[in-house]
């Protein structure tokens, strides 16, 4: 029985007692409808399909990162939209579990840091990375804008220049008119 047809009958309080008295007494209405019990096939496909959903948004995830070499908050931020739900938490384990949850040093007996160039809002890095998942190849299209380092990223089965130039027309145009994003998105960085 969905919990959205026992929250009538639950009378005020949240505790184990009281939610049990409302289940009691949706369960004795005639009126009440109750969700088909799933046989073991149907949990066993589910199951399946929700593996390979978490598989292909962990490669996602991790092909990102390499590639980029983003701090969390940000490969967050350019996550978001291609993979719902994606928490700060969730994204942290994932690269954890794949050993690059912390960028490489940047120390060492490197030449001294040079000034970069500096380039106007608008001027943005293309990447393209090839994610291997069950079903086959993808595509990680990620544009990065090099003056406010907003990054876009979106999967796609194939690579091919019209492929391409959608995906730069879509986000390029988006960032020219909002590069700061929505107060949603602005919102859900600050966290």
């Amino acid at each position: 029985m969905p919990a959205a047809y026992v929250k009538p009958y639950v009378k005020r309080g949240k505790s184990d007692a009281l939610d049990a008295e409302g289940i009691c007494e949706a369960v004795t209405r005639p009126t009440m409808r109750f969700v088909a019990v799933k046989g073991l096939e149907q949990q066993a496909v589910l199951m399946l399909h929700r593996t390979r959903d978490l598989l292909v948004r962990q490669r996602t995830m991790v092909a990102f990162r390499r590639h980029t070499l983003l701090p969390l908050d940000d490969c967050l931020y350019a996550l978001q939209p291609t993979i719902p739900h994606l928490t700060r938490s969730s994204l942290h384990r994932c690269l954890q579990r794949h050993s690059i949850s912390r960028l490489p040093d940047m120390t060492g007996d490197k030449p001294d840091k040079k000034k970069f160039k500096s380039y106007p809002i608008g001027y943005f890095h293309i990447d393209i990375a090839e994610v291997h998942t069950e079903e086959g190849r993808l595509y990680l299209f990620v544009a990065i804008d090099r003056t406010s380092k907003f990054a876009f990223a979106q999967l796609h089965e194939r690579a091919t220049r019209r492929v391409a130039a959608d995906f730069l027309r879509a986000h390029c145009s988006r960032a020219v008119q909002d590069p700061r994003g929505s107060d949603r998105q602005r919102h859900a960085v600050r966290r």
